[in-house]
């Protein structure tokens, strides 16, 4: 049987106002959720509970007063290598492509977001970063 084509977009702080254009992706299966909460007021941890399906205080890769910065984004990689519930390895490993394009820098294989494939872009100058030409 085929492996169903599984798309997460997440479009981070994005007005639905802004949005409407995304509205035709329904029509090829998409899927609209209405009415979502975040786990958390900021990025990191709003991705990896959302890769993991753990809330910020499960997963620890939250702001502390140990955990700020530079420390915070190694200690989201270390989780995000480690968490039995990061659906990027568990796709991985049940040998579907994984690719991520992300211009956000949170969202990226130096804070634990790692797929087969990584696309980083600047949002400022728009310049694409590939897999390997990432510094990490």
């Amino acid at each position: 049987m085929r492996k169903p084509n599984i798309v997460i977009i997440v479009l981070d702080t994005l007005r639905e106002d802004h949005a409407q254009g995304l509205d035709r992706l329904l029509d090829y299966g998409f899927v609209k959720y209405q009415n979502v909460i975040a786990p958390a007021p900021w990025t990191l941890p709003s991705h990896v509970s959302m890769l993991t399906g753990l809330y910020p205080s499960e997963h620890g890769v939250h702001e502390t007063r140990e955990l700020r910065g530079e420390e915070l984004i190694k200690y989201s990689r270390l989780r995000m290598n480690t968490l039995e519930h990061n659906i990027l390895r568990k796709y991985r490993d049940e040998k579907y492509n994984t690719i991520l394009i992300s211009a956000n820098n949170f969202v990226a294989p130096w804070a634990g977001f790692e797929a087969d494939r990584n696309i980083i872009i600047d949002p400022i100058t728009s310049t694409i970063l590939a897999d390997d030409e990432i510094n990490i």
